[in-house]
């Protein structure tokens, strides 16, 4: 799927994602762009959102799948598929969630280790505020490869959802 031309925009689920959306475009390991927080499996996205793209441009919809409430999130993929400034739309769903995507392309055994935070709960507010993610990405032997790599359980291939990362990845 080619995706080069136009603009690229990332919604994702929250506020860590966005951060690392940000991170791995200026490691320039995926396609740049603009990523916003718009929780695709729950927010729905509305004609005021559309109006900001020109034509051809690319959506990123990266979202959890600890869930199987996914009403909202195929209205959002029909929606922006059926736009006439929307060229793609490319799904990254999260196997189950952010922070078992990070486990599974480091080194750590828990997602406080990331960040040395005290407790899982401190981990979100704690990778947010990390002003060297990258920098604790490498110690913990991040491989890209890895992110983003997993299709999402059955239910959601049943519905047609399959992880296009390879899309936004820079080879």
């Amino acid at each position: 799927m080619q995706i080069r031309n136009g603009r690229i925009q990332y919604y994702v689920e929250g506020g860590c994602e966005k951060k690392l959306v940000k991170i791995l475009i200026e490691s320039r390991l995926i396609l740049p762009g603009q990523a916003d927080v718009l929780n695709p499996i729950q927010d729905r996205i509305k004609p005021a959102h559309l109006r900001m793209f020109p034509m051809k441009a690319s959506i990123i919809l990266i979202f959890d799948t600890d869930q199987t409430n996914t009403d909202i999130l195929q209205q959002n993929i029909r929606f922006l598929k059926a736009a006439s400034n929307v060229k793609t739309v490319i799904t990254i769903p999260q196997v189950q969630n952010l922070e078992q995507e990070l486990i599974k392309c480091t080194d750590i055994r828990h997602i406080r280790e990331l960040v040395n935070c005290a407790h899982d709960s401190d981990f979100k507010t704690a990778f947010i505020e990390e002003k060297r993610l990258f920098d604790k990405l490498q110690l913990h032997h991040f491989d890209f490869k890895k992110l983003w790599s997993e299709e999402p359980n059955s239910f959601y291939g049943k519905l047609g959802i399959h992880n296009q990362s390879q899309s936004i990845k820079i080879d």
